[in-house]
Formats: structure tokens, C-alpha cells, sequence
């Protein structure tokens, strides 16, 4: 029988490529723990601590069968950034005199505030753990959207969210720089 806390929120299951483990995060309180299952012995195993980053995209994915790639929240991000009372100026948008149809998209960032807090959640470390709980960075805390190893697990395609941000389209369209790291974290390419 596998034994998991009280009231488990399991989310984010990921099949091992040998599909002998699978891993998961759970949810508590303070963040996402990530989960190891090993289907020979149904035994279960806590690999990190509730700081997985699943803010935007997928916080892990398996590198090989014994490790895997996690983005987890920065060790020194401090406290969540808090809106001012008084407005810096004023928020000016032109259209510059073209009539033209323009699509409109729901919750959009808005003003600093907005961005402050945007930076703030999605900012994480990449990281690989082994299924022993060892961690080593790979890069250092940036707007990580994906991260993809190659697989042969020898490279990991990395896509990072970078500004200027947009008040008139979402995240997914924001400024983005995609390159290959190794499985050490060298950068080998920028595409």
C-alpha cells in the first residue's frame, strides 16, 4: 500500500522513461513538493521541499531515468513585490490615428505593478535532481517557459520570457530567447 499524506493534491504525473518510476508534485500550503513513485515496490519518496515553480508551464520534466529537471523557486526571492497607493504617472496607450480592428485578450498585464508581480512568480532556477534527492543548478534564476530535454539527455532546449512586456497581448507572446544548454548547464547555442 503507498502511503501519502492526508487529503493528497497530486498533479503534474510524469511517467520515468524506462516506466518503472512515476514522479508528481503535491500540493500543500506553501508550494509544490515533487514525488517519486517506484512501481517495483510501490514505494513512494518526497524529493524536494514545496518549492517547485509551476507558475508557468511545466515545473519538471524527466532528463533520464534517475534524474530529473525542475524549475524551482529562487532560494533569496524575498517577499512578493506590494502596489504603492500613490500612481507614478499616468498609463498612456496611442493608436496613432489608424482605424483597424485589434483582438482583445483577458487578463493582461496592466500597469509596473503588474509586471513587478509577473517577474516575481515566474522567476526560477533550473535544476537537475536525482531520484536520490542530490540537486545541482543549471542556470541561474530567470523567466524560465520551458525547459526540454533532448532524448538522448545529453541537451536541454531552454526558452526564457524576456522584456519588454506587453500590455496588449499575453505571455505567450512576449519577447522570447531560446537556446541549448548541456546537461551541465553550458550554454552550447542560441537559436
Amino acid at each position: 500500500e503507498i502511503e501519502l499524506p492526508e487529503n493528497p493534491r497530486i498533479g503534474f504525473v510524469k511517467w520515468s522513461n524506462d516506466s518503472q518510476k512515476v514522479a508528481f508534485t503535491l500540493t500543500q500550503d506553501t508550494g509544490l513538493e515533487l514525488w517519486i513513485l517506484r512501481i517495483a515496490d510501490a514505494t513512494i519518496q518526497r524529493l524536494s521541499e514545496p518549492v517547485l515553480n509551476a507558475a508557468y508551464g511545466t515545473p519538471y520534466r524527466w532528463l533520464d531515468n534517475e534524474t530529473l529537471i525542475c524549475k524551482f523557486v529562487s532560494q533569496n526571492r524575498g517577499q512578493a513585490p506590494t502596489e504603492t497607493k500613490v500612481p507614478t504617472g499616468p498609463l498612456i496607450q496611442e493608436n496613432n490615428g489608424i482605424k483597424k480592428p485589434t483582438r482583445t485578450y483577458t487578463n493582461l498585464l496592466k500597469n509596473a505593478f503588474d509586471e513587478a508581480l509577473f517577474e516575481y512568480y515566474l522567476t526560477s532556477t533550473l535544476e537537475k535532481i536525482t531520484i536520490e534527492g542530490n540537486r545541482s543548478q543549471l542556470i541561474s534564476p530567470t523567466l524560465i517557459s520551458e525547459a526540454i530535454p533532448s532524448p538522448d539527455s545529453n541537451f536541454i532546449l531552454i526558452s526564457t520570457i524576456n522584456k519588454p512586456f506587453s500590455y496588449q497581448v499575453p505571455a505567450a507572446r512576449f519577447p522570447r530567447k531560446i537556446y541549448i544548454i548541456d546537461n551541465n548547464g553550458k550554454e552550447i547555442y542560441q537559436v
